[in-house]
């Protein structure tokens, strides 16, 4: 608890160094403090229970949260987790497109849910190994407001429950074979249709958006878990070893061994 009020009087004093994007993972203790800065909290693996004003809720795969500047708040996670936490001060929202009223929007609602496009920003900002705030901070920062900007221009036409059905199913079934023309079933559509949707609201195909939640499960496995690299293909989808390192090699740069090694090195 020290150490986290230490950490907010010294971001309190430096809001040039904000917005500021980080790795990190909570121990099984809970924590009740408060900070001049906005946080938000987006799930990489596990859960969390927080409270913000009064208000309670958990962060995990579905939802995240935002915590406003000066408001006691308090936490606990009771597994092993890993989060995307973002500090930002208001003057980032206020200097991007619609930013006040995303501002307003959260502050508001404390939890939100996790959209597809959240998941990708999530599993790009896990992408990076470096310890302490990373250096896509700013950049990222923007891509998260200007998407939740648009979330509140799109209210009453947001992601069709076909979207939101196929990405499910996707989650669900990231070990099978499959093909557009599954998911396209699972979500009572047309491939065509399919990809017009995904494209029109997600920005990404089908397909590029099944191969990154692959590559995401992948990464989190081989990091947290001691299961052969040949298991970790089978789960994720992939018809063995050679095909996932290839997969991870073309999406992120790095086989599955030595990012493996990379992982353990940190510890």
């Amino acid at each position: 608890m020290l150490e986290a009020i230490l950490e907010t009087q010294a971001w309190s004093e430096r809001p040039e160094l904000l917005p500021k994007l980080e790795r990190r993972s909570y121990a099984s203790a809970v924590a009740r403090h408060k900070h001049d800065f906005h946080q938000v909290v987006l799930p990489r693996e596990g859960a969390m229970e927080i409270e913000v004003a009064g208000r309670g809720g958990v962060v995990n795969a579905a939802q995240g949260a935002f915590v406003p500047g000066g408001e006691v708040h308090e936490f606990v996670s009771s597994d092993p987790s890993d989060f995307i936490v973002l500090d930002i001060d208001t003057s980032h929202f206020t200097s991007l497109r619609n930013g006040i009223s995303v501002l307003d929007d959260y502050a508001h609602k404390t939890f939100f849910p996790m959209t597809p496009r959240l998941h990708l920003l999530v599993s790009y900002a896990a992408s990076f190994k470096t310890t302490g705030a990373l250096p896509i901070s700013r950049a990222w920062a923007t891509l998260f407001i200007e998407d939740s900007a648009r979330q509140l221009v799109e209210t009453g036409r947001r992601r069709s429950t076909r979207v939101g059905r196929a990405c499910l199913f996707i989650e669900k079934s990231l070990a099978e074979p499959l093909t557009v023309a599954a998911i396209a079933r699972a979500a009572g559509i047309s491939e065509r249709g399919l990809h017009d949707r995904f494209q029109r609201e997600l920005g990404i195909s089908p397909f590029a958006y099944l191969t990154e939640r692959r590559t995401a499960r992948a990464l989190a496995l081989l990091e947290q878990t001691g299961q052969p690299i040949h298991e970790i293909a089978v789960l994720t989808g992939y018809s063995d070893q050679s095909a996932l390192t290839r997969a991870l090699r073309k999406a992120r740069g790095v086989t599955p061994a030595a990012f493996r090694r990379r992982c353990a090195g940190r510890s």
